[in-house]
């Protein structure tokens, strides 16, 4: 079990339509669940997903993205050019309790942040 198979999950998603399908299905039908419910949730998905962590596993890979967002609060040259309105946007989010995930470029990044 590793984080770097959480990360390998999610950057599937992002190129999985089905597998992305299931899981809004997931996050929709358990919103109101807490987080620590809703983590639960996402671990027994990636296992039946074929990707096995464990709960830790996803919290830890959760904190890096939230780190690295937080490192990184300068547009990059991409998001400049979209901004100027070149490019294309990918438009695939994952809501994780308070947190919202964005596919882009390749790969998630935390797109917003509920608790600040």
């Amino acid at each position: 079990m590793s984080k770097e198979n959480v990360k390998l999950m999610f950057v599937s998603m992002g190129k999985d339509k089905n597998l992305q399908k299931k899981f809004e299905i997931l996050a929709k039908q358990n919103q109101k669940d807490s987080e620590n419910v809703m983590t639960d949730k996402i671990v027994e998905f990636g296992k039946a997903a074929g990707f096995v962590f464990s709960k830790e596993d996803l919290l830890e890979a959760r904190l890096e993205l939230m780190n690295k967002s937080n490192d990184y609060k300068e547009l990059s040259d991409d998001e400049l050019a979209k901004v100027a309105g070149g490019g294309e946007e990918t438009n695939v989010k994952i809501e994780w309790g308070a947190l919202t995930f964005k596919f882009q470029r390749g790969s998630w990044n935390l797109f917003e942040n509920k608790y600040v």
